[in-house]
């Protein structure tokens, strides 16, 4: 803070040689007046001077490059007339250049303060200035380069905590805790903003400077993010808080709450009040000394709670909220503010885990409602409609440890799908539901690679799908982990393009022509080539069965040439001819041979590789 306080020392230095400056009764609002003054702050002021001094003043000052924002009292009596609710905490933390100014202002302070409806609207208006900000800044671009300013969790939330927790002094009792950590929050964030602004560059901590503040920092620019989105979530959640708690009636002492003592009581708090009160508690809870820890056992039980159909929204996420998830799952804390720099992953690492775990709920929960469910998924809802609470739970976990192992050295699949296995069975779960997790967790990525990087209508890609073990039940939840992922992810990059790609992907791998083409592949007669059935028209596995195809392959290949009828599903005729050695004028004659037999062609299909030539005719 010493940068603030040079800088304030050198601008009033300054404007206290200017005649007008103690005629117009200059008082100093906002950053400069808090002393939080940054080299491209602008500085707020208010004037009680005469209005054509202050006018003198300002112009004098603004001509010498100074950004000065200024207003003068509409109403002398009374400095709230036409000003917003939420800028009269401006006032709280104001300084006056002179005597009549401070007497002035410290008698507005009570006048405005002391008022028990005026502070009430102040809490009220500051609940929707947080949420029309929050909506502003809540973009991929506010995680990968986050506003440190009026960003969630940056200064413009501290400031409004910290003078609340002033103004309601009689709701509090015994945060000194609470207060320490957002003053050693707010000199981690003001030393930021003052290197960018000396650097040149705004309150957005952009990814080209990370490298080099990360360096000053003597950090890993992975670790100068994880902290500075640690930072930001603890100010978000103590400031919301400090808001949350003025507005109770009853007076809050911050204390841990002595009812709360086992683990399986303050997971059950916050299914019954899952408030940031409750939040609170359990935070205070979680870092007592007294607090035990968990045991496996009581992890595997409360996670099954967590991860069940009945578990509410809200409750899903004050779980997660005030870290009671951490307890219950100790591997998540490197995951806690790791940013992703992708320009995809709209959030946190651990954020993620969060919003997959949501994404499953909600469709878990809105399954038997068609319309809302369609809405939702678009193309994949009649895939979704076929899940059953046997697949829902095991989404339910794999949604939670899919992206668990990210950041870690190693395919962080892999690690995850280890993971799966010693954490479910000492928690006691199906042999079968863990390695369907396991499955999933290894396998999560495989089928959006599928649909949306390789060619979905390719032999080779169903191959490959099916090499990794493949079912039809292990497709239709791998499907729909796919859809909760990507809105997990960012949820614009969902959209239904993608929704029909996966769709038609899902339903050509488990059609009966592409089983019969997988199954025929892995059947082939002997000194037949399977890169020569990659040839063969799609339509032949749905039109026959793996047997009649395998069958009349043996026949083709024991002659060297002849003609071969053959029936498909649909009961129609088809003919095969076949020749080993191709020759000019071959196809023609066959085409003749068939239509003057009297018959005619409805499709033709030909297939040549080397020597081989085979031609079917319906």
């Amino acid at each position: 803070m010493k940068v603030s306080e040079f800088l304030s020392h050198q601008i009033l230095q300054i404007f206290r040689k200017h005649p007008l400056w103690l005629k117009a009764q200059p008082i100093l609002l906002g950053s400069w007046g808090r002393g939080e003054l940054a080299p491209k702050s602008d500085l707020d002021l208010l004037f009680l001077g005469p209005e054509d001094l202050v006018f003198q003043l300002t112009t004098d000052l603004q001509n010498q490059g100074y950004r000065i924002r200024y207003r003068v009292p509409k109403n002398s009596s009374d400095w709230t007339v036409g000003v917003e609710s939420t800028d009269f905490l401006a006032l709280w933390q104001a300084k006056a250049e002179s005597l009549e100014a401070a007497e002035t202002l410290k008698q507005q302070q009570q006048q405005i303060f002391s008022k028990g409806p005026v502070k009430h609207k102040i809490l009220k208006d500051l609940r929707q200035e947080r949420e029309k900000r929050a909506a502003r800044f809540d973009s991929i671009q506010s995680f990968l380069e986050p506003q440190l300013k009026f960003g969630a969790g940056g200064l413009r939330d501290l400031f409004q905590g910290q003078v609340i927790l002033d103004l309601f002094q009689d709701k509090f009792f015994g945060i000194s805790h609470e207060y320490a950590t957002l003053q050693k929050d707010k000199i981690f964030l003001m030393t930021l903003r003052h290197k960018l602004h000396l650097k040149g560059d705004s309150d957005v901590l952009i990814a080209q400077e990370q490298v080099e503040l990360a360096e000053w920092m003597k950090l890993t620019p992975a670790d100068l993010m994880r902290q500075v989105q640690q930072t930001l979530r603890r100010v978000h959640f103590f400031s919301e808080w400090i808001l949350e708690s003025a507005r109770q009636k009853k007076i809050l002492i911050a204390k841990t709450n002595l009812r709360l003592k086992k683990p399986e009581q303050l997971f059950s708090s916050l299914q019954k009040d899952p408030s940031i009160l409750t939040q609170y508690q359990v935070r205070k809870v979680l870092e007592s000394p007294q607090f035990k820890g968990i045991t496996r056992k009581t992890r595997g039980l409360l996670l099954r709670k967590l991860f069940s159909k009945s578990i509410s929204d809200a409750s899903l996420q004050a779980v997660f909220h005030s870290r009671l998830i951490e307890f219950l799952c100790p591997r998540m804390t490197h995951l806690i503010g790791y940013v992703q720099h992708d320009q995809y992953h709209r959030f946190t690492a651990d954020a993620h885990l969060l919003q997959s775990c949501r994404e499953v709920l909600k469709a878990r929960q809105t399954t038997s409602n068609s319309k809302s469910s369609k809405r939702a998924s678009g193309p994949m809802q009649k895939w979704q409609s076929q899940l059953t609470e046997a697949d829902w739970t095991i989404l339910a976990w794999t949604a939670f440890y899919h992206d668990l192992a990210k950041g870690l050295k190693g395919d962080h699949s892999q690690i995850g799908e280890q993971w799966v296995k010693e954490d479910l069975k000492s928690f006691n779960l199906s042999k079968t539901l863990i390695q369907e997790v396991q499955w999933l967790v290894r396998h999560h990525l495989e089928l959006s690679i599928a649909a949306f990087r390789k060619n979905p209508q390719s032999p080779e890609t169903w191959q490959e799908l099916q090499d990794l073990g493949l079912n039809p039940k292990r497709l239709l939840r791998l499907g729909m982990l796919t859809v909760f992922d990507i809105k997990a992810t960012n949820p614009e990059a969902w959209n239904d393009w993608k929704a029909k790609l996966l769709s038609d992907l899902m339903e050509k791998v488990s059609s009966g022509g592409t089983q019969n083409f997988l199954k025929l592949k892995k059947q082939l007669p002997k000194g037949v080539s399977p890169d020569w059935i990659d040839q063969l028209d799609p339509l032949l596995f749905e039109s026959f069965s793996v047997r009649s195809l395998k069958e009349d392959l043996k026949k083709s290949l024991s002659q060297s040439s002849g003609w071969n009828a053959l029936r498909d599903q649909q009961k129609k005729l088809w003919l095969r001819f076949y020749q080993a050695e191709d020759r000019p004028g071959l196809l023609s004659e066959v085409v003749e041979k068939i239509y003057s037999s009297g018959a005619s062609i409805q499709q033709w299909f030909c297939h040549r590789r080397g020597r081989w030539r085979l031609a079917l005719a319906r």
